[in-house]
């Protein structure tokens, strides 16, 4: 048989020239490293669903952006639109305006 009198092994644990058991000292150690992992887990997952609560709002918020972005841009065109034409017909009212002047000034008006 095994004898040693750090390890205190009960009889019933050896088998042969084999220790069936486990010694207390690893199995409390065993406890707290599995203890430890998981708390670690359950910080991790904690820190995911954060992360996932951010990520979602970012696009959320990234979605929005790009629909104004877009909306602004249709907005823009409009103007940009709207303005050509102001023009357009800015210089059509001084070409005709001149003409009528010339021709007012032909008639004697």
């Amino acid at each position: 048989m095994m004898e040693n009198k750090d390890i205190r092994i009960s009889p019933s644990v050896i088998h042969g020239d084999k220790v069936i058991g486990v010694d207390i000292k690893k199995y409390k150690q065993a406890l707290a490293k599995i203890t430890k992992l998981e708390k670690g887990l359950e910080y991790a997952r904690e820190c995911n669903i954060v992360k996932d609560k951010y990520w979602s709002q970012i696009g959320i918020d990234r979605n929005s952006y790009l629909l104004e972005k877009e909306n602004l841009e249709r907005k823009v065109e409009e103007l940009e639109t709207e303005l050509y034409f102001c023009n357009r017909n800015r210089k059509m009212e001084k070409m005709v305006g001149s003409e009528n002047a010339i021709s007012e000034e032909k008639c004697g008006l």
